[in-house]
């Protein structure tokens, strides 16, 4: 069970930047603290609602006054119980996966873990293993599994109490011509426990998206599964690849669907939906169709967007296809849209390291130091799956340290595939961060007495319900507009505006109530006054006379 633990300096009752650490496997923790003579306030963060703090109380802090600096300040323990909120006691179930590579000449390994983070055993559980193409496929496991069309099923054990079970599942590239592709595999624990009780504000809808080819078509399909009907409209978005095509609202009684249907370009088609306020799934619901009508290149745009897997039971991991590769390298997942790498400022971060020994003898120790951005949050840090048994600790305020020690990780000379080892983690970004931010990260990896080999840096920018241009896609046409954000009024321009053709153009909220309805514009380039409008969130749509269509967002500020 891993619990973060925050400390606050207070220094002539002036509060200064907090200090964090992590537990290990059986709760024991070491802080180090940057000088003695002070006071200092020790706090802990639960992993979950499921568990109440229950000692020290009332004040939930413990006060360490430090003389010596080389001393050890023993018995600051903190005691947490199931909390009562109507279903305790409660398992807690906390799944990461994590492919290494996949390579077409040789297969690679996936490496699951499942963790108990609850109040109560978890007894009768499957995981699932979902394989979303046919660019990969499953050969070997290190646990029976029975197959079941494109997904494997395992009987897992009773998890107990902050108990962790590790699966590895071998899997092979299925064709060399998918290189430059992404391969996504959903991993699902299920049945996930029920832990508390909904809140009253629920309407009790829960919304799914299924996406499906139909040679020149692409459907997809948004159903209520919940108890209840929805009580306002929730906004849904298309993109093609990186770029915004079209959007609207939908409206649904518990069970019933709604079908949309797009032209097939071959290009990788996303379908996101927002959930309704209160869903106790924590989940914003999205489906991907790619290679779908015209023959184009595998689609590497998948981890552009939030996967869909915010429920702590599933995970999606989508992994590119390659030939040759840096093996010592970082990635994250949302990659972010565009160049720019957009990403909304509530997107929780999956970060992935990869290294590889590329000396001339075994690697009996393995040191990774991650120093994470001031914008990124390490109380919410939560580690992932990976190869190889590790330690993990957080230094001072924002640096995250993995030990691999007695890896005994061969060179690549002698054994290619067992030479690499993964490791990922996710965190979510500061709250109450101005709206215009950006941050990175980069790792440096030390095996055994070695100079450090440092990583590629991935970035990211936050600006928030902000959009480009919405190119053109097969049927639609490419709109520019600008500026956004917006003042009293923005242009929009159109590309080849036929003569004599116009258009209708619609502004909605960002809950999808129809504020302007514009008709009959003739002008490929034309200002739209927004005066009238209140700042925040809006969408437009297009559809000219001859049926194209554009669609986008911007912000009126």
């Amino acid at each position: 069970m891993v619990t973060i633990l925050v400390l606050d300096i207070k220094l002539f009752m002036q509060r200064l930047s907090p200090y964090y650490t992590i537990t290990d496997a059986d709760g024991f923790y070491t802080l180090g603290v940057p000088q003695a003579q002070n006071t200092y306030y020790i706090s802990s963060i639960p992993i979950n609602g499921e568990l109440e703090l229950t000692c020290p109380s009332p004040d939930n802090f413990r006060v360490v006054n430090i003389i010596d600096i080389d001393s050890v300040y023993s018995g600051n323990d903190f005691a947490y119980f199931g909390n009562d909120n109507g279903t305790s006691p409660c398992a807690v179930i906390q799944v990461s996966s994590v492919a290494s590579v996949h390579r077409a000449c040789c297969p690679g390994s996936r490496y699951i873990q499942i963790c108990n983070e609850g109040s109560a055993p978890y007894t009768n559980g499957t995981l699932t293993l979902n394989y979303w193409d046919n660019f990969i496929v499953p050969t070997s496991a290190s646990m029976p599994y029975t197959e079941n069309g494109n997904s494997i099923v395992f009987n897992l054990p009773t998890i107990g109490i902050g108990q962790c079970i590790d699966v590895e599942v071998v899997e092979a590239v299925v064709d060399s011509t998918t290189i430059g592709g992404t391969a996504c595999v959903e991993v699902v624990v299920g049945p996930p426990p029920a832990c508390s009780l909904p809140n009253n504000l629920w309407d009790g809808s829960n919304l799914i998206v299924t996406g499906n080819c139909n040679v020149t078509t692409v459907e997809f399909t948004i159903t209520n599964t919940g108890i209840g009907n929805m009580a306002q409209g929730e906004v849904y978005e298309l993109y093609s690849e990186n770029n915004l095509i079209d959007n609207g609202t939908v409206m649904l009684q518990a069970g019933q669907s709604q079908t949309l249907t797009y032209t097939a370009t071959g290009n990788l088609l996303t379908m996101r939906v927002n959930q309704s306020d209160y869903n106790p799934n924590n989940s914003n619901p999205c489906s991907f169709v790619a290679d779908c009508g015209p023959e184009m290149p595998p689609s590497q745009a998948y981890n552009l967007f939030t996967l869909g897997d915010e429920p702590d039971y599933v995970d999606v991991d989508c992994s590119p296809i390659v030939n040759s590769y840096d093996p010592n390298d970082k990635s994250a997942t949302p990659i972010g849209v565009g160049p720019q790498h957009f990403v909304s400022s509530t997107d929780e971060i999956q970060y992935k390291i990869r290294f590889q020994n590329l000396g001339n003898g075994a690697a009996n120790k393995v040191v990774i130091v991650d120093t994470l951005h001031a914008n990124l949050d390490p109380a919410t840090l939560q580690l992932g799956a990976s190869s190889h048994p590790y330690a993990a600790e957080l230094v001072g305020s924002n640096v995250l340290k993995f030990t691999f020690n007695n890896i005994e990780l061969p060179p690549a000379s002698v054994d290619e595939a067992g030479s690499m080892g993964v490791v990922t983690y996710s965190i979510k970004q500061r709250w109450g961060l101005p709206v215009n931010y950006y941050f990175e990260n980069r790792a440096h990896i030390y095996f055994d007495l070695n100079p450090a080999i440092i990583t590629n840096t991935v970035f990211h920018n936050v600006k928030e319900n902000t959009t480009g241009i919405t190119e053109s896609t097969a049927g639609n046409i490419l709109a520019e507009l600008y500026p956004n954000p917006a003042g009293n009024s923005f242009t929009i321009r159109l590309d080849a505006l036929k003569v004599g053709q116009g258009y209708n153009m619609q502004l909605f909220t960002s809950t999808g109530a129809l504020v302007r309805d514009i008709a009959n514009i003739k002008e490929a380039e034309n200002i739209v006054d927004v005066s009238n409008l209140a700042t925040g969130l809006y969408y437009y749509r297009i559809l000219t006379t001859d049926g194209k269509t554009a669609a986008g967002r911007f912000v009126k500020e």
